[in-house]
């Protein structure tokens, strides 16, 4: 499995998990967001996923990036975080409180192999999020889109894990 990989999912597990979110996705196609978080109230919180402080730098250039730093109608996620290893937190918390300053920041901790860290999962919170403007909620049927997009990711998740005989 991919590091990149690996904390995609370790960052929808604490969203899941850690923060009860009932509705979680990895890549889910909305304006690219590597993991989306769905509160029970309908409240949408993204998640970039970054291995690199380079990679990092590099997202700004993103439209999405554009219209949450002026909190404009497209943006409809309600809060906006970058997830990564801890090795790099200090580097990106400095890069996000200045180029970011609407996004909070998921710290991941290392997984060793022979760890299972069931629903203990190492993943926290370094900063937390601006929340943007009067955004509605999902409805309903919203919320039923991003779950049929999930399924999607999981199925090549599935046959990820198949193809290597895990």
């Amino acid at each position: 499995m991919k590091r990149a990989d690996e904390l995609k999912i370790l960052t929808m597990c604490y969203w899941r998990f850690n923060r009860g979110c009932p509705i979680v996705a990895i890549e889910y196609n909305w304006r690219e967001a590597d993991v989306l978080a769905v509160t029970k109230d309908g409240v949408v919180i993204e998640t970039e996923v970054k291995l690199s402080i380079r990679d990092l730098k590099r997202d700004g250039a993103k439209l999405k990036h554009w219209d949450m730093k002026r909190d404009t109608p497209f943006t409809r996620a309600h809060y906006f975080f970058f997830a990564v290893p801890e090795v790099l937190k200090e580097e990106a918390r400095a890069v996000i409180d200045e180029k970011f300053g609407y996004a909070g920041l998921l710290v991941v901790k290392p997984v060793e192999s022979s760890e299972n860290p069931g629903y203990d999962v190492p993943v926290y919170v370094a900063r937390e999020a601006h929340q943007f403007g009067l955004k509605p909620k999902l409805n309903q049927k919203e919320m039923m889109d991003v779950v049929k997009h999930m399924s999607t990711s999981l199925c090549r998740m599935g046959v990820e894990l198949l193809m290597k005989g895990g």
